[in-house]
């Protein structure tokens, strides 16, 4: 008799108590990408992310919404967990935080391919120029890994609220500031300037 009352004591202690908490998931604070700062550089994507094809996250940025990133596919390991956090990107003393909104399929850890807009809050702007040999046909040119190395990576959850608008810029043509004449109306009539 006294086994089986110690066995139904011994139960009722262990399914009375909470169970342990789940270990932390391997690879990093945010989805599946690495916790802390990494040193690298990063590049910039001209145009919508992923130019039309499906995004990795399913919410496309708004045409007002100008400061996002694409991310190494290592960061989707642990599904889309990583869509809406953010990457703040420091370089030479300017900082950015960027929305993630894609992959990068050539990116490692320590690359990001971040929007114009956010580019040019690291003070590493892509202006667009007419192409002299080419009349109305515009070009751009932005940095390259050479200025863009040095740069600081984390991977964050978002501050709320993240500032991922740029007034100053067009929408659907993030390259192209607006006219005074309003930025619908601007947008259409600017055109780029010659180099």
């Amino acid at each position: 008799m006294y086994w089986p009352v110690l066995l139904l004591a011994t139960l009722g202690t262990v399914l009375g108590q909470d169970a342990p908490a789940p270990a932390p998931a391997a690879g990093g604070a945010v989805g599946g990408c690495p916790a802390g700062k990494i040193t690298g550089h990063y590049t910039v994507h001209i145009g919508a992310p992923s130019k039309g094809n499906p995004l990795a996250c399913a919410t496309h940025p708004s045409p007002y919404e100008k400061k996002f990133v694409a991310v190494t596919p290592s960061c989707f390991s642990q599904g889309d967990s990583v869509c809406q956090k953010c990457v703040r990107v420091t370089l030479n003393g300017k900082s950015v935080v960027a929305r993630i909104q894609d992959k990068c399929m050539g990116c490692g850890p320590d690359q990001v391919d971040m929007s114009p807009a956010a580019a040019n809050e690291l003070g590493t702007p892509c202006p667009m120029y007419e192409r002299s040999d080419q009349p109305g046909v515009c070009y751009n040119e932005c940095p390259g890994p050479d200025k863009t190395s040095g740069a600081t990576i984390e991977y964050i959850d978002c501050p709320e609220p993240v500032d991922v608008s740029d007034g100053d810029q067009c929408p659907g043509n993030p390259l192209q500031k607006p006219a005074p004449g309003g930025p619908d109306e601007g947008c259409k009539v600017t055109p780029c300037p010659p180099k």
